[in-house]
């Protein structure tokens, strides 16, 4: 029998520092479904710099794009749809450029899984008559710019999906509350555990010397905090500089490029200890990072700031609450603190979070009786 087809409304291209969309589309490939992957589309009205972005893919600013060159992933169609704003006086042309990109994939009745609650994901919906529809929720929507019919589109969506899901436990309770009750499952971060495993030294608890943060550079994160540990610790942040914040980080710190996940590992090898360090904010309060389960694997100390998400594992990370002072003493305690069983406790922790396992959930929800075998 054939296995359904798999479609994906991603919040990232295919072609990029891949997320929680890529990992999943690559476990139904891997499995033998054909999985159309929908790269990002317009949730906000479009800058100048988001049309060179995508007009221009070779100058993504500065941002990793070999993702699917390393990491060849067989039956995943990535396609971009050239949709307009998803605003609800536009839907009419939305329409007429979803059928066109998409006509090869009209009666197919696939799973619907989508990570942007917008009018186009309705629209998509519409237009491929699916067999089951899912939304994950990864985003607190309401403490962000975006335009104020995706809110609108989201409470419909939610109406009409089979299934539902939150990455983090804030959002999960705000998916509930929209629901009306109805079961929101967890989709939440995983890690290539072997491979960010590989990172460990094992010296990294009695040399306590560098420092590192790897992901998007920007004002969201504790850069006070960080330039003050930049004065007596060597500080490296590996990612992209949000124009914004070049001008607020320390010259002490040493700013490298992204590299790719696969390649990540091995730029955190020299890492004695692993942060990610936030300034508090409404839209924090539902981001449990890409990054968490990452910095778990690799065994080293792992300092936290700003995330209400890490409250469940303040047994295996250290929370910052109160700045620089603390954090200073945090990192002088590690040689007592970090025992062999917090360690154990850690590396248990993140080997749960493998992306395997994490495919394994959420396949189990979508569909439930499939034999893979």
């Amino acid at each position: 029998m054939r296995k359904p087809d798999i479609v994906f409304m991603a919040s990232r291209d295919w072609d990029s520092l891949p997320l929680h969309s890529h990992y999943l589309a690559e476990g139904f490939a891997r499995l033998g479904h054909e999985v159309l992957y929908i790269n990002q589309t317009l949730q906000k009205w479009p800058r100048l710099s988001h049309v060179l972005w995508r007009l221009l893919p070779h100058r993504k600013s500065g941002r990793v794009s070999s993702y699917s060159r390393e990491h060849a992933v067989p039956n995943v169609t990535p396609v971009t749809i050239w949709t307009g704003p998803p605003t609800s006086w536009l839907r009419p042309i939305n329409k007429r450029i979803i059928a066109h990109t998409l006509k090869a994939w009209r009666n197919r009745r696939p799973i619907f899984v989508t990570f942007v609650p917008t009018y186009t994901a309705l629209d998509l919906a519409d237009f491929l008559k699916p067999g089951a529809i899912a939304y994950v929720n990864y985003h607190h929507f309401e403490a962000d710019n975006v335009i104020s019919d995706l809110l609108r589109a989201e409470r419909e969506l939610v109406d009409r999906c089979d299934f539902l899901f939150a990455d983090s436990l804030f959002l999960r309770e705000r998916i509930t509350r929209m629901s009306g009750g109805r079961e929101v499952h967890r989709c939440m971060p995983g890690v290539y555990y072997d491979r960010f495993r590989a990172a460990c030294r094992g010296d990294e608890v009695t040399r306590r010397r560098t420092i590192y943060y790897f992901g998007d550079i920007g004002a969201h994160l504790d850069l006070d905090l960080y330039n003050g540990l930049a004065e007596t610790h060597e500080v490296t942040f590996i990612g992209v500089v949000n124009p914004v914040a070049r001008e607020l980080i320390s010259s002490r710190i040493r700013v490298l490029p992204p590299v790719s996940v696969m390649d990540l590992p091995s730029a955190l090898r020299e890492a004695d200890i692993v942060t990610a360090l936030y300034r508090p904010s409404e839209y924090m309060l539902g981001v449990i990072p890409a990054k968490f389960f990452e910095c778990l694997a690799t065994g080293k100390p792992f300092l936290v700031s700003g995330l209400r998400e890490a409250e469940p594992y303040r047994e295996l990370v250290y929370i910052v609450q109160d700045g620089l002072t603390e954090a200073l003493r945090i990192i002088e305690d590690l040689s007592t603190t970090e025992s062999p069983e917090r360690r154990a406790a850690c590396d248990d922790e993140a080997r749960t979070a493998d992306w395997g396992k994490r495919f394994e959930q959420f396949k189990t929800v979508v569909l439930p009786g499939e034999n893979d075998a």
